[in-house]
């Protein structure tokens, strides 16, 4: 962000704001301080991000689930009854 934001026209909201820090390895994820005008930003192990869930380990197992499971919920919607195929 820089040190200045509100110079560029940006507001940061540390109630919406949090840290993922994200490793390569299955070792525990250190917890880190990152403060903002004094005030400490909340360490998640997961984040939503248009649509996409990231994770700190950066697997995507389940967020390939999740969209195949969105996937098939549509194909439902779209096609209550199952074909048959003879």
């Amino acid at each position: 962000m820089g040190r200045n934001p509100e110079r560029r026209g940006m507001t940061i909201n540390h109630k919406k704001s949090q840290v993922l820090m994200v490793v390569r390895t299955e070792e525990l994820v250190e917890q880190i301080k990152i403060e903002y005008d004094g005030q400490q930003l909340t360490q998640v192990e997961s984040y939503e991000y248009l649509g996409t869930t990231i994770h700190q380990t950066g697997k995507l197992q389940g967020e390939v689930h999740k969209q195949a499971q969105k996937a098939t919920n549509s194909y439902f919607l779209l096609c209550p009854e199952p074909l048959l195929i003879q």
